[in-house]
């Protein structure tokens, strides 16, 4: 326990502050060097251990004054999964409080880790527990950081702007390092700004040493901490002015094994003197102090860093390339589960936990100690890499078979083989699909739509068999529906004919070695060559040059397609395939290494023009290869440059040609010349890593870890000479998501139309439809969809799809409400600035009605102000995510559903009371439950949806339906006459006799006129009892202890009849009495049902 005196000065905080005051931050943390300073087992017992420690360092501190109060400060959302699996439930409760009033603190990220080898979605996903996490409890969670290593990404910062985060510090190692200038950096508090112009306030001090100003771990020695703080405010021994009156210093453990450090109370008091306030800090409170004090004057910073430690994921870059394939996966697989959804939402919920490990696996892939040097060997190290990834290919696989099921029995066969062809992007299309087949032969294939023969050919892929077609116009996010019949397909050229020297189709003429390198590529539609010679290199070039190589031979030729194989050995052995198509405008290339190698290996790509500009997708933004000096994006100094973030495509566009070439699995490129030091931005010559070990944060993972066979997947597109982002990034999407092929099995009245369906499109055609899935709580509270304006200029786009769209709201990029979104006559209005990603929530205008019920609960109504107490929420009672799962209640529309941020906030009439279910029974049969849906009870007695704000939307068919409102401690009431509802929101009154309900004094008369549920079922068994078995007057005396009448619990308890937060069993405004009077307030033995059949 500390002792600590109330300094003079401290009374005088407002007057101090008000006055500009110096002000030195000092926010303890561990840096978790997880796999370097402990392996996995070791984390399971330091993290608990730990928070257990601050935990009761924050207790034994709360009487202190505010500023010298402990706090903690995780570096890593992990730490909170880390310890609700190892302490109990009652133990994780306590840190969910601490968490919530800020005394700890979680960042987004779920480890410390490096960014430059994730993709722009991986980035989102490796965030969504921490997004859980904040809707589950109510959590502000308004940090992000990437830490210790030197460089940063550009389009990070508008991606965790996305996800919600507001601030970052970063402090760097300064060892591994060939970054230079560390210590002398251009700005130290400024905006980190996205192409989007959206950022986050960001700490990043220039270097003193890593136990120093600038390192991981300022507050290493905190007294040190506050000189290094001091000299800086002053200006003193630092290389430019630092021009603030507020100074922070972040970060105490280092490399240690585990941190428990009781200093930092002590120092902040004892340095808080003269004009210095000092205090312990939970990061945010910094930040949100220097944003109030010079938020309108800071600088911005837009510029990339490069990459450094990050690329040490290449050595083991086979399994980095499959995350990255999986997070690519997940596109299809989540459209497929969408529509599948629309009729069979336990086609996500099923997979729930098996997705929150996927989602963490995500998050943790890339943590920064890649490169080894610590207690984990590179055994060790990989076959974690190796579980990390697994856990997500088993997520995507079964998501992929269930979502293909589910969605299958929903299309009518009628009889027939039929395939829904279902596109995941957002954009009408025209590509092949190859549907399973080994039935007898010949076939032909027939376009629902058009009643039209498609052109198809069998193909052998993967040793199975399948019926390849060209699909025209099948619509965004949606499917087209294709018959396979007995028949000859149309006769028609061969897409292309292998020569001795050259593959030539309509469109293109490729000269191409036995060892897979092309040497000639011509585009015939323009006469373009667009292949040179660079330093002996040419396009798909591994390193064999003009070496002869193997055999070429043809596979899969047919009118549709026509792939050319050729098996390389120089520099290691490789298989080539490449496939040229008669109605697509792409190339594709399929590379395998078949060997083991130790590298560095890279695939070179030239193009024929001079000076050209290389464009490439870094994370959440398109960059241009130059520095800022010369046209680019990139930094000019601080930053590395010999190995760039190769994400779903690089162009290269120079005076008189351009091509784009869509990467999928290499997570680097080399532009040209380029060194650490030096961006070659005029270079006409990318090398995509195939693999290598480079050691950037230390020893790394030698020889691959053993692998012996790597998978690399490009496709070329020739262009001229303009460069379109919208063009490059929609072509690189059809390269790597292909058209998926559902077989249609479901019976003749299956719910989804038999031709086309398109779920959802967008009016702007620069606008890219990123992700579509069910919202993570299930596609009862929604379809999540991320929308990316590739057009430097700001639109607003219009959505809609056949269902149309019900209800709208802006969220997070990790899912968390912000906003009502405008919608009218089923089309959903999103603005979005130049260049910027946003995700959204939608309901859909079908399989859903809305309705708009009132009601009042006798325990909290106060017939004076004709409102309800509202209580709980006043007292911080009120759960985050709906009660009802947990109490034994039928929820199949929204289970686990939160309430969205500032609800909570709302004061006055609107103010929430509690949560109610609200639940639709059949019309017939009043004692069939269509489906039931937690929804927010207000004072003035409206029932929301969890934004408070907008009409209850229940997954059902519009109809004719009895509607029931149900409480947790109320007996619930049902409408005597089904309602018609629909799309259209239909209020349900239920507070007078205007509404009638079913059964005999369903409601209890409140006076005035007012009608309400009776209270007092604490007992949740739809009957109110005062005495006998299971009445519900012992549990009150149960909840306060069973033994002094007069005890009290505070709590949010099915006891607390009034919902006052209070539960008594004695004494004024006790909750046994209402009981007694409810069952008519004489004979202790009444029983008052329920009336619900």
């Amino acid at each position: 326990m500390f002792r600590f005196r109330l300094p003079l000065l401290f009374a005088l905080l407002p007057l101090w502050l008000l006055a500009q005051t110096d002000r030195i931050y000092l926010a303890p943390d561990d840096h978790t060097d997880y796999l370097r300073s402990g392996h996995v087992s070791d984390y399971e017992t330091w993290i608990p251990l730990m928070i257990d420690h601050y935990l009761d360092l924050n207790d034994d501190t709360i009487g202190v004054p505010p500023p010298f109060r402990s706090k903690w400060n995780c570096d890593g959302a992990y730490w909170m999964a880390i310890y609700q699996r190892n302490r109990s439930a009652d133990q994780f409760d306590r840190f969910v409080r601490q968490l919530q009033d800020g005394r700890m603190t979680i960042p987004l990220n779920m480890l410390v880790s490096t960014y430059g080898g994730n993709t722009t979605e991986g980035a989102i996903r490796g965030s969504y527990y921490a997004g859980r996490m904040q809707r589950r409890y109510g959590l502000d969670i308004p940090m992000a950081v990437a830490m210790e290593d030197q460089t940063m990404p550009l389009g990070l910062a508008s991606l965790w702007a996305g996800m919600g985060a507001r601030y970052s510090w970063k402090g760097v190692c300064g060892c591994a390092t060939s970054v230079g200038g560390l210590g002398q950096r251009t700005h130290e508090v400024y905006r980190y700004t996205g192409l989007d112009g959206q950022s986050v306030l960001m700490k990043w001090y220039s270097l003193t040493d890593d136990q120093g100003l600038g390192g991981h771990a300022e507050a290493w020695s905190p007294n040190t901490a506050v000189d290094q703080c001091l000299d800086k405010l002053n200006s003193v021994a630092f290389p430019h002015n630092y021009p603030y009156t507020v100074a922070g210093a972040f970060g105490r453990g280092w490399d240690n094994t585990y941190t428990l450090d009781d200093s930092f109370s002590a120092v902040a008091e004892a340095r808080s003197q003269g004009d210095t306030l000092c205090q312990v800090s939970n990061m945010k409170d910094f930040f949100a102090d220097f944003e109030a004090t010079y938020g309108g004057t800071l600088p911005s910073e837009t510029v990339s860093y490069g990459n450094e430690w990050d690329v040490d994921c290449a050595s083991i870059a086979e399994v980095t390339g499959r995350m990255r394939r999986h997070i690519e996966g997940l596109r299809s697989a989540e459209a497929v589960a969408t529509l599948a959804g629309l009729h069979d939402p336990a086609v996500w919920t099923t997979l729930d936990s098996l997705r929150e490990r996927a989602m963490i696996a995500i998050g943790l892939y890339w943590e920064h100690n890649f490169g080894l040097g610590g207690v984990a060997d590179a055994t060790e190290r990989a076959t974690w890499e190796r579980g990390l990834e697994g856990t997500v290919a088993d997520y995507l696989d079964q998501l992929e078979q269930s979502g293909a099921s589910a969605l299958a029995v929903s299309l009518p066969a009628e009889g027939e083989l039929r395939f829904a062809v279902v596109n995941p992007l957002g954009h009408l299309r025209t590509d092949v699909a190859d549907l399973p087949y080994t039935g007898p032969l010949p076939v032909q294939v027939v376009d629902r739509t058009t009643s039209s023969i498609v052109p198809s050919q069998i193909i052998q892929k993967d040793g199975q068999q399948f019926v390849r077609i060209l699909a025209t116009d099948v619509p965004s996010a949606g499917y087209k529906v294709f018959t396979v019949q007995a028949g000859a397909p149309p006769v028609l050229p061969q897409a292309a004919i292998l020569y001795d020297h050259y593959f030539e189709s309509d469109r293109y003429k490729i000269t191409m070695s036995g060892e897979g390198v092309i040497t000639g590529l011509l585009d015939k539609s323009t006469n373009i060559e667009y292949v040179t010679n660079s330093g002996g290199h040419y396009m798909n070039d591994l390193g064999a040059a003009e070496a002869p190589g193997g055999e070429k031979f043809l596979e899969n030729a047919g009118p549709v397609s026509a792939t050319v194989h050729t098996e390389g050995l120089l520099p290691v052995p490789h298989d080539v395939r490449i496939t040229l198509y008669a109605d697509l405008d792409r190339i594709d290339i399929d590379d395998r290494i078949t060997s083991n190698f130790s590298g560095p290996l890279y695939w070179t790509f030239v193009v024929q023009d001079g000076l050209p500009v290389t464009r490439h997708e870094e994370l959440g933004a398109i960059l241009t290869a130059r520095t800022t000096a010369n046209g680019g994006n990139y930094a000019t100094q601080n930053a590395r440059y010999d190995h760039l973030s190769a994400g779903h495509f690089i162009d290269m566009t120079g005076s008189s040609r351009g091509l784009t070439v869509s990467v999928l699995g290499p997570a680097f490129f080399k532009l040209g010349n380029s060194t650490t030091s030096a961006l070659d931005g005029t270079a006409n010559r990318i090398d995509i890593v195939a693999g290598a070990n480079f050691q950037g944060s230390g020893p790394g993972i030698p020889g691959q870890d053993g692998d012996t066979l790597f998978h690399y997947d490009f496709s070329l597109r020739p262009h001229g000479n303009s460069f379109d982002p919208v063009d490059a990034m929609r072509g690189a999407l059809a390269h790597q998501d292909p058209l998926v092929a559902v077989e249609c099995t479901g019976a003749n009245n299956a719910p989804m139309p038999t031709t086309t369906f398109s779920l959802l499109s967008s009016s702007d055609p620069n606008v890219v439809l990123w992700a579509l899935k069910p919202a993570e709580e299930g596609i009862a509270n929604g379809i999540i969809a991320r929308a990316w304006n590739l057009s430097a200029n700001a639109t607003t786009a219009a959505f809609t799809g056949d269902p149309g769209i019900a209800a709208g709201w802006t969220c997070t990029h990790i899912e968390t409400n912000t906003g009502a979104a405008g919608v009218a006559n089923g089309v959903l209005q999103v603005a979005l600035a130049g260049r910027q990603m946003r995700s959204f929530r939608w309901i859909p205008g079908q399989g859903h009605v809305a309705i708009e019920p009132w009601v009042w609960l006798d325990g909290p109504y106060d017939g004076n102000t004709q409102l309800m107490h509202d209580d709980l929420r006043a007292s911080g009672l009120l759960p985050w995510t709906e009660p009802y799962s947990g109490l034994g209640y039928g929820v199949n529309d929204g289970a686990g559903v939160p309430i969205d941020p500032g609800v909570l906030d709302v004061t006055g009439p609107s103010a929430v009371v509690d949560w109610v279910l609200v639940e639709l029974r059949d019309a017939n049969d009043a004692t069939q439950v269509i489906t039931t849906r937690p929804a927010l009870l207000h004072r003035n007695g409206a029932v929301t949806g969890t934004d408070g704000q907008s009409p209850v939307f229940l997954s059902a068919e519009a109809g004719t339906y009895h509607v029931v409102l149900r409480h947790r401690n109320h007996l619930g009431v049902m409408t005597a006459d089904a309602l018609i509802l629909g799309s259209s929101p239909t209020t349900v009154d239920l507070r007078t006799s205007g509404t009638t309900t079913y059964g005999s004094q369903a409601r209890k008369d409140l006076g005035g006129g007012a009608l309400g549920l009776w209270a007092g079922n604490s007992t949740n068994d739809g009957a109110l009892k005062y005495a006998g078995v299971s009445n519900d007057r012992d549990p009150i005396l149960q909840r306060i202890g069973g033994l002094v009448p007069t005890a009290t619990a505070h709590g949010y308890f099915t006891e607390d009849t009034d919902l006052s937060g209070v539960v008594k069993y004695a004494g004024a405004t006790n909750d046994r009495d209402p009981i007694l009077l409810n069952i008519g307030g004489t004979v202790p033995t009444t029983v008052r049902q329920e009336q619900l059949p």
